[in-house]
């Protein structure tokens, strides 16, 4: 039979309560292993299922493993990659590595929270749909500044586009749930590729590139 938890609520937006299947960490553990080296595969293994580190599976963690509550601290606070706090259904991520930091990277980070409502000190819309977050680098420099919502990147972002940004995200989220392949519910998606086709674009030949794409 599988143990269920009810994680402690927070002040604020991200106070959904959240039951967490602490029989998960045993199936974790013992795929990955429970030696101290196994900490940072295992932690994310914890948030890849609970989409941040519950304290109670955490807890969970150091009782089957080697692994010391001080170590999981340690590592867990070190590491920006880790969240501490519930999230909402679709992690929106502003890149601030250097070259998206002088674009502007900053200023599309406020936009958006103001745009979502998101309060000051917190990370999550209150109908816990949007979670903002910042990241150290999202790969795209060439592309700055870069968004990633879930699995869709979005680049050159212009913060007076933001509102079209959600509002795009939101139409294709709803494509994908009407035909079945939300990459959101699908373990082998990947990700969106996404070509301009305006008139500069389409003279420099972004149809031959799509067609390439396709095969």
């Amino acid at each position: 039979m599988s143990e269920a938890v009810a994680t402690p609520t927070c002040p604020g937006s991200c106070a959904t309560q959240q039951e967490v299947d602490v029989s998960l960490v045993d199936k974790m553990v013992a795929r990955i292993g429970r030696r101290p080296e196994d900490l940072i595969p295992l932690l994310q293994a914890i948030q890849h299922e609970f989409n941040y580190l519950p304290p109670v599976a955490l807890e969970r963690l150091c009782e089957l493993t080697d692994i010391t509550p001080d170590a999981v601290t340690g590592v867990s606070t070190f590491y920006s990659q880790f969240r501490h706090y519930p999230v909402g259904k679709h992690i929106i991520q502003t890149c601030i590595g250097t070259a998206c930091h002088v674009s502007g990277a900053n200023i599309l980070d406020d936009t958006l929270r103001q745009h979502l409502k998101i309060k000051d000190g917190e990370h999550t819309t209150e109908d816990g749909q949007f979670t903002a977050e910042k990241v150290a680098c999202l790969g795209c420099c060439m592309l700055a500044p870069v968004v990633q919502i879930d699995d869709v990147i979005y680049g050159n972002v212009d913060a007076k586009n933001v509102p079209k940004l959600i509002t795009d995200f939101q139409a294709t989220t709803e494509l994908r749930s009407a035909d079945g392949t939300d990459i959101g519910t699908d373990k082998n998606a990947v990700g969106d590729v996404r070509l301009c086709k305006c008139t500069g674009c389409a003279a420099g030949g972004a149809d031959k590139v799509f067609d390439e794409l396709k095969k």
